[in-house]
């Protein structure tokens, strides 16, 4: 099986398996820190997007939120609500741990910031936008 640059050959025993088989192989390819199916279905899976229904339904708990405003008053009722789905947000924040730290290669020189070298790029940049094309 051929997907854009990726191939993929296996042994099947008629042409349904061997196009299942392929396309685990492919899937390997592309993602080989993943060990498990429900890894996988995490990612591309249906419950991995919320569905249209489910966002109709807290925009409309919002709309509600919002009629219960009183006039010149602080609305508690949306400001809980924001309360609510900004430590929702922390949590699934805090529960992202990085992998490592990036230690760049020792034959390769990485470019450093330096304010000198800043004003020659703005120079050069002013440079190429006053140049007609």
């Amino acid at each position: 099986m051929v997907v854009g640059k990726h191939t993929a050959s296996v042994v099947c025993k008629n042409k349904r398996d061997g196009k299942q088989r392929a396309s685990q192989a492919i899937l390997q390819i592309l993602h080989p820190h993943i060990k498990t199916w429900g890894s996988l279905l995490r990612l591309y899976g249906n419950r991995s997007i919320k569905s249209f229904k489910e966002k109709k339904q807290e925009e409309q708990e919002i709309t509600l939120l919002q009629s219960k405003a009183a006039i010149n008053q602080p609305n508690y009722a949306i400001l809980d609500k924001l309360k609510l789905e900004m430590t929702k947000l922390l949590e699934r924040n805090a529960a992202v741990k990085p992998i490592g730290t990036f230690v760049p290669p020792t034959d390769i020189n990485l470019p450093t910031a330096t304010g000198s070298n800043l004003k020659n790029l703005i120079a050069e940049d002013e440079l190429t936008q006053r140049m007609p094309m």
